[in-house]
């Protein structure tokens, strides 16, 4: 079903691939099919067509709520919108010796030194498992530090838990941080 769902709901291009395969097979019966019955081939692909690609525009995969997850706490830490980050935050938050109220004091002096902007999310995968997932991602943007401004690529690793308000961070593991490998999330302090 991953497949089926990563094919059908996730991917425009494979959803045009499938449309514009669906168009040809439609003309390939229209050319072998009595003229009786050649007048609902064409219809009957575009409806078929047309119907999923509403279903794809309807269907929100679990994925793709990872990924706006992802989207809305850049966006807060961008903004400095303490209380946007915290609100992705689970209360089994663990991750490099912090617990949920030591990572909020962490993204606070966080905000105080740094600045963040014009971030890009790149390429990525996810494993979602149940009420759990994993993401990987890569991102780069631009910070201000006290030294300077630099245009910084990273590699993410976010472990997520499914909560009743949805997916909540109970791990965050910077990989890299400007091709240099990263141990934790205290050790871009020195960064």
């Amino acid at each position: 079903m991953s497949f089926l769902s990563a094919f059908l709901f996730e991917s425009r291009a494979a959803f045009y691939v499938f449309s514009a395969l669906a168009l040809v097979i439609a003309y390939a019966l229209w050319l072998r099919t009595e003229a009786a019955r050649r007048k609902w081939i064409f219809p009957a692909a575009l409806a078929a067509c047309g119907g999923l690609f509403a279903l794809q525009a309807l269907v929100t995969t679990e994925r793709e709520r990872l990924h706006l997850a992802i989207e809305e706490t850049v966006a807060a830490v961008q903004a400095r919108d303490l209380a946007g980050v915290i609100s992705r935050i689970s209360d089994e938050f663990a991750s490099d010796g912090m617990d949920r109220v030591q990572f909020e004091q962490y993204v606070k002096s966080t905000f105080q030194r740094t600045e963040i902007s014009d971030t890009r999310i790149g390429a990525g995968a996810t494993d979602v498992n149940g009420n759990e997932a994993t993401t990987e991602f890569t991102a780069t943007a631009t910070v201000r530090l006290e030294t300077g401004v630099q245009r910084v690529p990273s590699q993410w690793e976010v472990k997520w838990v499914r909560e009743p308000e949805g997916w909540k961070m109970v791990a965050i593991l910077p990989e890299s941080v400007a091709g240099m490998q990263i141990a934790g999330l205290r050790s871009l302090r020195g960064w």
